[in-house]
């Protein structure tokens, strides 16, 4: 008879270093489905302070809601570290919008954002500003003036844009980082600077 086969060896046990890897792993893991799952939680638990809130929204920490504005959320709005919403006016926020760190939105008369669309960090949009019109009076003194600020489905405003009252921006538009827009954009525009003006329009 042939020699036999010799058993083939048992494998080396893990030492403590990959042990101690394979634990990290593990944790890291599981902290990042809870760190997943904290802004949905968070938005179920601050739902209350919404007139309307849609299905699977998220809510990170630090998102302020100063004033009584009456909030109206679609589904899957997304509301990122530091976004402050003031106001005692109508905010709407449509389907699977998101609205990224540090962004504020000031609601004193009527604020509607369409479904879809992305906010880059910093973005501002205000419904509201001061009354300037007498010298002889200072401007702190002299009342707010209001109008809507609409916002169509899928709209990107980069960083650090700034929206201002009375301004309707169209579907599809794009605005510059750091624009400033002080009058309509066209649906499917491409618009930048301060004042932002037409660039280009999106090819068909």
């Amino acid at each position: 008879m042939g020699a036999q086969a010799q058993d083939a060896p048992a494998p080396a046990a893990a030492g403590p270093a990959a042990r101690l890897r394979a634990l990290r792993r593990a944790l890291r893991h599981r902290l990042g489905r809870v760190r997943r799952l904290l802004p949905r939680l968070r938005f179920l638990l601050r739902r209350w302070q919404f007139e309307e809130a849609g299905r699977r929204g998220a809510i990170e920490a630090g998102v302020r809601l100063l004033g009584d504005a009456r909030i109206r959320l679609g589904e899957r709005v997304t509301l990122r570290r530091g976004v402050v919403i003031a106001g005692n006016g109508l905010l709407q926020i449509g389907d699977g919008t998101t609205i990224n760190e540090g962004c504020r939105i000031s609601a004193f008369h009527d604020v509607r954002i369409g479904a879809g669309c992305l906010f880059a960090p910093g973005v501002s949009v205000l419904d509201i500003d001061h009354r300037f019109d007498a010298r002889d009076v200072p401007i702190k003194d002299q009342g707010y003036r209001t109008a809507p600020v609409v916002i169509g489905d899928e709209v990107w405003l980069g960083a650090n844009a700034v929206v201002v009252r009375g301004v309707r921006i169209g579907r599809g538009a794009i605005v510059g980082a750091n624009s400033v827009v002080t009058r309509d954009v066209p649906d499917y525009a491409i618009v930048g600077g301060v004042p932002a003006r037409l660039l280009r329009m999106r090819p068909e």
